[in-house]
């Protein structure tokens, strides 16, 4: 359906924990920035299942890449 989702209120926040908010939206086009799909950018900020290899491994080496400049810090 064109245009879903515009204006629900999925795409200014959600909670994936007790204690922080998630901008939907912005984390969704940040992962999109770093190579995930826009269907795995949307399930990861939503908390669903990334069902893409290739999404779940753009995923994996950014989060490695974030370890990696924290552990040199």
């Amino acid at each position: 359906m064109a245009g879903g989702g515009v204006g629900t209120g999925q795409d200014y926040g959600g909670n994936l924990s007790m204690t922080h908010v998630v901008a939907v939206h912005a984390l969704a086009s940040a992962l999109q920035r770093f190579g995930v799909s826009f269907a795995g950018a949307q399930a990861f900020a939503q908390g669903n299942m990334v069902a893409s290899a290739a999404d779940r491994r753009a995923l994996a080496s950014l989060f490695g890449d974030a370890l990696s400049q924290l552990r040199s810090r």
